[in-house]
């Protein structure tokens, strides 16, 4: 048996199904994180919903494709904080993970595989569309995980829906997405709101991003600290030129596909090795 505990981190460790019983037992933990702990599984998770003490769950390269039955044991863990579960397979959509961690409101830290669905791509989509996808989320829609998120880290794409439901989230400071490639203007331009927003990254693998693109972080999200994305052919230098003066608290840029005439206005924020 486990003695009393508050932290326990495991790494590529070989975990039975007679040894999750037992950290689960340990009813003093606050911080409980699997690394690469890839025979855990998915049958067995519900026996983490007795750690209500648990703060900090992370896990990373665990158990098979999870589902949102697989998540329901997250309902009970009220006073979580931080979750992480990316490079973990997900069949779960932004809403069906909404619906479990929805009513989480302590949790600031969230980083989360997403299913890959084909969604409406944002270049096909009106500005009527968009409106018509603001107008149908009503304020049920915005649980309290909203008031609470400070960091979320997305893997797949969220699609609108997600877009609008994150512009309320006050408090949050960082915002990154992964591979997610067909991002654009319009999803952006939902994220107006977030005037807080200190550190936003897109992938690289996203490469259709114009000037407007810049424009709207110029007006909406003035206190940028760093930004990672890719530069597109439609991205001219004066638009960065503006970017830059009209962000004064920015320090980092990682930045791929920068061009000679754009590298002289980005150069001083770029790292020793710019993605080029």
């Amino acid at each position: 048996l486990l003695p009393p505990l508050q932290t326990l981190i495991l790494d590529e460790t070989y975990i039975t199904h007679e040894a999750l019983p037992h950290i689960a037992n340990n009813k003093s933990l606050k911080r409980l994180s699997f690394t690469n702990c890839n025979n855990i599984s998915n049958s067995h998770l519900f026996l983490l919903e007795s750690l209500v003490l648990l703060e900090h769950l992370s896990l990373p390269n665990c158990g098979d494709t999870v589902s949102q039955s697989d998540l329901l044991f997250l309902t009970k863990l009220t006073r979580l904080q931080s979750l992480k579960l990316v490079s973990r397979s997900s069949q779960l959509t932004w809403s069906q993970l909404i619906e479990v961690i929805g009513n989480l409101s302590n949790l600031s830290d969230l980083s989360f595989p997403l299913r890959l669905t084909s969604t409406l791509p944002s270049s096909s989509r009106s500005s009527s569309q968009t409106m018509m996808i603001q107008d149908d989320i009503d304020d049920q829609d915005f649980p309290p995980v909203f008031s609470s998120l400070r960091s979320v880290l997305l893997v797949g794409n969220p699609g609108p829906t997600a877009f609008v439901q994150l512009s309320s989230c006050q408090r949050l400071h960082t915002l990154r997405f992964q591979d997610c490639s067909n991002l654009t203007d319009a999803d952006v331009a939902l994220l107006a709101p977030l005037g807080n927003l200190e550190h936003l990254a897109f992938p690289f693998s996203n490469k259709i991003f114009t000037d407007e693109t810049l424009n709207i972080l110029n007006v909406h999200c003035p206190r940028l600290v760093s930004l990672q994305m890719t530069v597109s052919s439609m991205m001219t230098p004066s638009a960065w030129a503006d970017f830059v003066r009209s962000h004064p608290s920015l320090q980092r840029l990682r930045l791929l596909g920068v061009s000679p005439l754009i590298q002289p206005f980005v150069q001083n924020f770029l790292p020793a090795s710019p993605l080029l």
